[in-house]
């Protein structure tokens, strides 16, 4: 028993990341889509020109996008964002072009795997980050 309770510490350490990793992104088992905390109102086209209108946007849950710029991971928040406009990039990466609400501009480069999602009048939808094209915020 005492051997058990000097290794416990060790094992807790060792079995934690199975346990972080088990994020589910933006929707659920049960195919429902994340509620955001805060409503982000936009314009999603993807890349067959689709346009849809959606409520509680957020990419993998969050209400930020996730990039690369070089070696630096960088978030862009939405509140800074008015539109993005992507293109599939090599590899599995998306290039994107943010214009942010000071009219400056920021390039980096989404995993083709994150999703984006949101609430629209007929109920929900999902785009991964490589068939995005543009997202216009309201």
């Amino acid at each position: 028993m005492r051997k058990i309770k000097r290794y416990l510490p060790l094992l807790a350490v060792a079995v934690s990341p199975l346990f972080l990793g088990m994020g589910t992104g933006d929707i659920s088992s049960s195919g429902e889509v994340h509620k955001a905390t805060k409503n982000y109102n936009v314009t999603v086209v993807d890349d067959l020109g689709t346009k849809t209108e959606a409520s509680n946007f957020t990419c993998e849950g969050k209400l930020y996008f996730d990039g690369k710029k070089g070696a630096t991971t960088l978030s862009v928040s939405f509140d800074k964002v008015r539109e993005i406009s992507a293109e599939k990039g090599k590899g599995d990466r998306a290039q994107v072009t943010a214009t942010l609400t000071d009219g400056s501009t920021v390039a980096f480069d989404m995993s083709c795997r994150d999703r984006c999602s949101g609430n629209t009048s007929f109920g929900s939808f999902s785009v991964e980050a490589c068939n995005l094209r543009k997202v216009t915020f309201k």
